[in-house]
């Protein structure tokens, strides 16, 4: 066989393989989308939420999860599994404004707890689901525990040096107390008044369901099973977000694809 045949051979060889991985480009998606299953996004939420924070669940995280499971044509419902007892105000407020924004039903679950600005998470969902002895509320803003403001003991008597301090602190504590009780109110439907006259410090899921800080009792299990029943759904996988995202047999393929290619040229040329 001469080198002109070998070439030609070579060079109808390289249009096939480019003709099947043109093929394989546009009808993988296709095939894809004929496979589609209906999902419910878990987006977990654990431990104090605060900026710039490495424990626990980052905000960058759930901020990612949330995105992401709205994007995803194939999920349809979101839960949100919290377990976190502090924070900032202002990290919790962001959280809650995107699940308010949330295109998809979005049910939470407070697994063990969901106190003080977490608690506003919960509230910014569909429908909230805790167990029997979830630890619930906290609605108080303490300025002793309170990392925002001074951790200066505050007693019964203030000295002259500190009382103009301790006035501006108290100031910002409760701007910020009623602040936080009117946007749960906004979105429990439940008037300031009754929020503040049923503060009652942290509650179990019992006391919550009765005092409406809550809307169901149950597991994990039923807040999948009400998030299933907002989406219409009787078949449906349960995903965590954020997803990790490993390259798709589309991508890996256009990625080797250059240089399957060169080699190709390579060997014809040389």
């Amino acid at each position: 066989m001469t080198n002109k045949n070998k070439k030609e051979i070579i060079a109808i060889s390289c249009i096939i393989i480019l003709a099947i991985a043109f093929l394989i480009a546009i009808f993988l998606p296709l095939a894809n989308l004929s496979g589609d299953v209906n999902e419910i996004a878990i987006i977990q939420i654990n431990g104090k939420l605060n900026y710039n924070s490495n424990e626990n669940t980052s905000l960058e995280s759930i901020e990612s999860g949330i995105k992401e499971a709205n994007n995803n044509h194939n999920v349809k419902a979101i839960v949100f599994e919290i377990n976190s007892n502090g924070g900032s105000l202002v990290a919790c407020e962001e959280i809650t404004k995107l699940i308010k924004n949330s295109k998809k039903p979005t049910v939470s679950w407070i697994s063990d707890k969901a106190t003080s600005y977490p608690y506003l998470i919960a509230t910014g969902t569909d429908t909230i689901v805790a167990t029997h002895t979830s630890a619930i509320g906290g609605l108080g803003i303490s300025f002793t525990n309170s990392t925002k403001y001074s951790k200066a003991t505050v007693t019964e008597t203030v000295s002259s040096n500190n009382r103009s301090f301790y006035t501006s602190s108290q100031n910002m504590i409760n701007q910020d107390y009623i602040h936080f009780i009117k946007e749960i109110g906004k979105n429990r439907k439940l008037s300031q008044k009754y929020l503040i006259n049923i503060n009652q410090g942290i509650v179990n899921g019992n006391q919550g369901l009765k005092i409406h800080l809550i809307d169901k009792i149950g597991d994990k299990d039923s807040a999948i099973n009400i998030a299933a029943s907002k989406a219409n759904l009787t078949e449906y996988k349960v995903s965590n977000y954020p997803k990790d995202n490993p390259m798709s047999l589309t991508e890996i393929l256009n990625t080797n694809l250059n240089q399957d290619i060169q080699k190709i040229s390579n060997s014809i040329f040389k």
